[in-house]
């Protein structure tokens, strides 16, 4: 999933909404890319993995549910 991060964010949701793309790939994909790059960066003042990847299999199941994902 090399190069998520450059993909435009209607694309990202165009693939997590067809299934190609989970939240829970996508969410790894951003907590790996901030561990890799915020030690220089320093542009985060907190980051909270364990609720994001919580988020990310709730909206991973609401799609498999036929629930609305918005926009």
């Amino acid at each position: 999933m090399s190069g998520l991060h450059y993909a435009s964010l209607t694309e990202v949701c165009q693939r997590m909404k067809s299934g190609e793309l989970s939240a829970a790939q996508v969410t790894e994909n951003a907590l790996e890319r901030i561990e890799a790059l915020d030690v220089k960066l320093q542009s985060f003042v907190k980051v909270l993995p364990d609720q994001a990847r919580a988020r990310a299999a709730q909206l991973d199941q609401d799609r498999i549910d036929g629930k609305p994902l918005g926009a």
